[in-house]
C-alpha cells in the first residue's frame, strides 16, 4: 500500500538550502542530493515502518544516502507526514525543538 506524503512547507525550504549549498561546490553534487531526496521520499511512500523509531517513538527517520541528513517524520492513518529535514552533524537535541 501507497502512503501520502505530506511536508511541512519549512521541508522544501531546508532542502533548497542544502541544494544552493552542495550547488556552491559542485552543480553536480546538488543535483545527486536532489536525486537522493527523491529516494527517500518514495521509499517513505512505500514502506515508511521500516525505517528507525526516534526515542518518542512517535517520530522516525530515515537517512539520506551519502548525505549527512535525515528527514524526521510520523505516520498517521494512511500518511506520511515529513516534519524536518535534520542535518546529522549537529547536536541532537536541537532534534527536539524542532519538531515540537
Amino acid at each position: 500500500m501507497n502512503y501520502k506524503l505530506l511536508k511541512y512547507e519549512i521541508v522544501d525550504d531546508e532542502i533548497l538550502s542544502a541544494v544552493i549549498y552542495y550547488d556552491s561546490i559542485s552543480p553536480a553534487l546538488g543535483l545527486r542530493f536532489e536525486k537522493n531526496i527523491e529516494k527517500a521520499f518514495d521509499k517513505l511512500e512505500k514502506n515508511p515502518e521500516n525505517y528507525f523509531n526516534l526515542e518518542d517513538t512517535k517520530h522516525r527517520r530515515i537517512i539520506i544516502d551519502k548525505f549527512p541528513y535525515a528527514l524526521i517524520y510520523s505516520i498517521e492513518k494512511h500518511a506520511v507526514i515529513v516534519k524536518m529535514l535534520f542535518p546529522l552533524l549537529k547536536n541532537p537535541a536541537k532534534l527536539w525543538i524542532g519538531i515540537r
